[in-house]
């Protein structure tokens, strides 16, 4: 019994060293294989990193290149423009726009002037300048070289140059040497007529609006040349301006022509636009009132009067005479019964009143009557804010 559990025993432990054998040589042939492996694995690796780097080298190139391209640029774009600079000036035109001013911006800025000229619009020089790049205006400023590199909002490209060409006025056509934009003016006036709507202050405006003007005549009527004028333009106002077509060249030339301003032979015709005027027909005077105050002495709350002429000055209208009358006396009485007055204090207004524009019908419309002989009768007393005396209680 004992020699069987012991044989039994002994072949327990063989198959036991065979297993153990068996799982030995098992696991050395998957950590031979392992390692195999591990160093395929390593240079797998290794090849897709050095992919990586190529591909990094093959990038960051072009980009570097990129970078240092840039920078070159920049460093060129930096430098100054190297420029030749050339200004066309007519010495005899005393009156003209300069382009000192410009010049000196221009070389202040970013820019080498490697050359400059100054040319007289006569010379031979400036001509063929003028020519190839169609210039119209003098003076002027031509730009070549560089000009890529430098950028001026004055300037335009025309070919291989810049050109100043926004010379303002006054400036010379090279191609006839007339100096456009000088203004010149008449003034035709009726030395009798000190009420007149005066056009003098025209010439002050044209002034700010930076207008240069030439000659300035002043002719009253009688004048042989006024009588000349006024027939060939046709002038029916006084007074009347005429202002030369040099004014064309000014930006707000176009908004001149008008109701009152027409432009014929070379002139802007500008008859005056508010009375009093001189009529050239009749030889009289229109646009003048007389006004009758009518008071009540017995209201002496009542308002004053007077402020009728503030509120007429006020409409643009002018009075030439005026009179004050009490309504108790014997004037006032008729002008009560005349116009039947129902209301005081009040006005009575007689003159050229529809010469002013609109003010007849806004007369009838709002605040009185047009009478039968021509007398305009203020009946909205109730308007002026004040006390006044109802004539229709007794």
């Amino acid at each position: 019994m004992e020699e069987k559990k012991s044989s039994l025993t002994h072949q327990k432990e063989k198959i036991a060293r065979k297993k153990v054998s068996h799982n030995a040589s098992k696991f050395k042939k998957r950590f031979i294989l392992n390692e195999k492996n591990y160093y395929a694995f390593l240079i797998v690796l290794g090849a897709i990193l050095v992919a990586i780097a190529i591909f990094n080298v093959i990038q960051v190139n072009p980009l570097d290149n990129v970078m240092t391209g840039k920078i070159v640029e920049a460093e060129e774009a930096a430098k100054p423009a190297k420029l030749e600079l050339f200004t066309i000036i007519d010495s005899n035109c005393k009156d003209c726009s300069t382009v000192t001013d410009l010049v000196e911006s221009i070389k202040n800025a970013n820019t080498e002037i490697t050359e400059e000229q100054n040319l007289v619009l006569d010379s031979e020089e400036a001509r063929a300048i003028i020519s190839e790049y169609g210039i119209e205006r003098i003076p002027t400023i031509i730009l070549t070289g560089e000009i890529d590199k430098f950028n001026a909002r004055e300037l335009e490209k025309r070919g291989d140059a810049l050109v100043y060409s926004q010379a303002k006025p006054p400036y010379v056509n090279p191609l006839n040497k007339k100096v456009m934009g000088k203004v010149s003016t008449i003034l035709i006036e009726d030395s009798s007529c000190e009420e007149c709507f005066s056009l003098r202050s025209v010439s002050t405006t044209l002034k700010q609006q930076n207008v240069v003007l030439g000659t300035e005549e002043i002719l009253d009527r009688t004048d042989t040349k006024a009588k000349n004028l006024i027939s060939q333009f046709g002038i029916l106002k006084l007074p009347a301006l005429l202002v030369s077509e040099d004014i064309d060249v000014y930006p707000f030339a176009e908004s001149l022509q008008g109701s009152t301003i027409q432009k014929t032979d070379g002139y802007y015709v500008m008859e005056t636009p508010i009375p009093p005027y001189f009529d050239i027909n009749t030889k009289t005077i229109k646009g003048l009132l007389s006004i009758t105050m009518i008071t009540d002495n017995l209201c002496e709350d009542c308002y004053d009067v007077n402020t009728h002429k503030l509120a007429l000055a006020q409409m643009g209208v002018t009075v030439a005479e005026e009179k004050t009358v009490d309504l108790n006396s014997v004037t006032g009485m008729a002008l009560k019964l005349k116009y039947d007055l129902k209301k005081v204090p009040t006005i009575i207004l007689e003159g050229d009143l529809d010469t002013y524009e609109g003010f007849d019908a806004f007369w009838k419309e709002r605040i009185g009557t047009v009478e039968n002989d021509g007398a305009y009768v203020f009946r909205s007393v109730e308007l002026m804010g004040g006390e006044f005396n109802d004539l229709s209680n007794g």
